[in-house]
């Protein structure tokens, strides 16, 4: 199963050209909307699995202009122009001549915009399950032990040979002599391993009562060739200045500049935590938690330059956030831009009380001050593997036509055992067809062997079988739909390897026009 945007050609019979291809393909794809709706330079999604392709609908639901209209202007928010005139979708950064930026980025509707959409993060309808265990490779011997605060960088195209970056500190036991920035790089998120020719960490402290390290985060900046490694420091020795901002870069992720200062402030006067930062507008912009107030505030800088020095940054402004629980304060976030909007996975924990009780809620926000979040927790708190939550990284992914984050979070124990887990959280758009999709576990199959699950829809979704499609992230298991109904169906995994084909996960989706 594999999801692709497509550019209506004929109608009459129906053609469509596959993002990527240079010529329509020669058949007529099946549809679950009518194709007498669709009109040429529509842009649809599309499902490919093997041989059969199903057009799936319109980009977020709407009849799409032809290339060349003028459907949206400055004063339209939230809302997202295709720069292309073959009104294809090809990013959302808004950088280069074909990426999607937003309208009130470029000014009005420029000449050659094919397609206007809207794109949101509705963060009422979050939602995910406990993510699965990862063996992350620390310097602590043993190596693969505990660790916490993952924050990862996606490439579409891998930079210096892999796709997936992240940066954490090792935390066996919440020991913070182990609590330094560390590298590690995937191929697909799942496992993990460090590049060749680093050593970690990428800075060493002693740990408590000395001075120890904390709070890494991973981002680009004004040189798209290299990736910026900030983390935060605390040394009790240094009076005045106890609290500090360091930042490191790299060119291949294997070798980093020394450690320069960008932050520096007195722990009476300022303490920020888990700072997060996004170049944008020429400068950097970070939010962090300010932990000197009775209960902890979530403030926002802006740098004067995009040269970071402790002295080019202006006076902290408090951010708002509309739903906090009960008893509880902002502890971790991370904050992202995603299209339009700006992208927040905040851990929170008890007011007073560092880091305890946390629970994990996605929010969003148009100007990173005005946050507005969700009301439900975006995955479970407590699992067989974790009974609180922590700091948390997310990438957007889109997975038909359902804008969701894949996220990597710290999880932890009662016991005080940390790890790092991955999942997958959804946001549901408006889609011009009834649909549900999900991940689900699979255990180890024998080889040859195979392994049945019931999938249930949400009660009242379908009201007739739907189409359903499923995949997974093991290329030796095969899934396979059987037993259709209006409520649920039969996940067949049948292992195709010659030996057991260990445990993953499968993605599965169903559609009903």
């Amino acid at each position: 199963m594999t999801f692709k945007r497509a550019i209506v050609t004929a109608v009459g019979p129906l053609r469509i050209l596959i993002d990527g291809d240079t010529v329509p393909i020669p058949f007529t794809p099946k549809s679950l909307i009518d194709p007498a709706t669709l009109a040429v330079d529509d842009v649809v999604h599309a499902d490919q699995s093997g041989h059969r392709l199903v057009v799936l609908g319109r980009v977020g639901g709407l009849v799409l202009p032809t290339a060349g209209a003028t459907g949206a202007t400055a004063a339209t928010p939230n809302t997202l122009a295709l720069r292309d005139s073959s009104a294809r979708i090809k990013a959302a950064d808004g950088v280069a001549a074909d990426d999607v930026a937003t309208v009130s980025q470029l000014g009005g509707t420029p000449a050659g915009v094919g397609v206007v959409f809207d794109w949101k993060v509705d963060v009422a309808a979050i939602s995910g399950d406990d993510g699965s265990k990862l063996t992350i490779p620390t310097f602590v011997t043993p190596s693969g032990g505990q660790a916490t605060h993952p924050s990862v960088l996606y490439f579409e195209e891998p930079w210096n040979g892999y796709q997936y970056w992240m940066a954490m500190t090792p935390y066996p036991g919440g020991d913070d002599a182990y609590e330094d920035p560390s590298i590690i790089a995937s191929h697909d998120g799942i496992a993990w391993e460090v590049p060749s020719e680093l050593t970690n960490p990428i800075d060493n402290q002693p740990g408590s009562p000395g001075a120890y390290n904390s709070d890494v985060h991973l981002t680009l900046g004004p040189d798209q060739t290299k990736i910026y490694l900030f983390w935060r420091t605390y040394d009790p020795a240094s009076t005045g200045t106890e609290e500090s901002l360091y930042l490191s870069t790299s060119t291949d992720g294997s070798t980093w500049s020394a450690k320069a200062l960008v932050y520096q402030s007195d722990e009476a006067v300022r303490r920020l935590l888990s700072p997060t930062f996004i170049y944008e507008n020429d400068a950097w912009t970070m939010w962090a938690t300010d932990i000197v107030p009775t209960t902890a505030t979530f403030v926002r800088l802006r740098s004067t330059s995009a040269t970071l020095t402790t002295a080019t940054w202006g006076t902290p402004t408090i951010c708002t956030i509309d739903y906090m629980q009960s008893g509880k304060q902002v502890w971790h976030v991370e904050v992202r831009r995603v299209a339009s909007q700006y992208v927040a996975i905040l851990n929170n924990c008890t007011a007073g009380v560092s880091g305890t009780d946390g629970e994990l809620y996605v929010m969003v926000s148009t100007d990173g001050l005005a946050w507005t979040s969700g009301t439900t927790a975006a995955i479970p708190q407590v699992s067989a593997d974790h009974d609180y939550l922590y700091k948390a990284s997310m990438v957007p992914t889109v997975l038909g036509g359902v804008l969701g984050f894949q996220m990597w979070y710290a999880g932890w124990t009662s016991s005080g055992v940390w790890n790092i887990f991955r999942t997958w959280v959804g946001v549901q758009e408006a889609l011009p067809f009834a649909m549900a999709s999900g991940r689900v576990y699979v255990p180890a199959i024998a080889a040859g062997g195979n392994h049945d699950q019931t999938i249930t829809y949400p009660s009242g979704k379908f009201s007739a079988p739907p189409m359903a499609a499923a995949t997974t992230e093991n290329g030796w298991v095969v899934p396979e739909i059987n037993s259709y109904g209006t409520d649920s169906f039969v996940l067949r995994m049948r292992n195709h390897y010659t030996g057991a084909s260990g445990a993953t996960y499968c993605q599965w989706i169903a559609l009903q026009n």
